[in-house]
């Protein structure tokens, strides 16, 4: 049994109910919101979001809420000043990021 595919206008207004759901819980953080649905939308599709900010800002939960409503998945790191970016991200090859890969 297939899925239906949607129409452009039937995603701009889930989008939209999602974006609406989302500013409704969290006050004040529109920019927020917004970044990461452009995110969701970017054309890598599916890849990962880096959120940086302060502590105790709602990040956390402004994500967690958002992973939930989309059926994501959500992973969560602490950073320390001794993190390293293969800490986050995995190895990295030089000569594959030199590549394009």
């Amino acid at each position: 049994m297939g899925t239906k595919a949607k129409t452009p206008a039937a995603i701009r207004k889930a989008i939209l109910k999602l974006e609406e759901d989302l500013s409704a819980q969290f006050v004040e953080r529109d920019d927020h919101i917004r970044a990461l649905l452009w995110a969701l939308l970017a054309p890598h599709g599916g890849a990962n979001v880096f959120f940086l900010g302060p502590p105790g800002v709602g990040k956390t939960n402004l994500i967690n809420n958002l992973s939930q409503s989309i059926l994501g998945k959500f992973f969560e790191t602490t950073l320390f000043p001794g993190t390293m970016p293969e800490h986050i991200v995995g190895p990295m090859n030089v000569d594959d990021l030199m590549k394009g890969e």
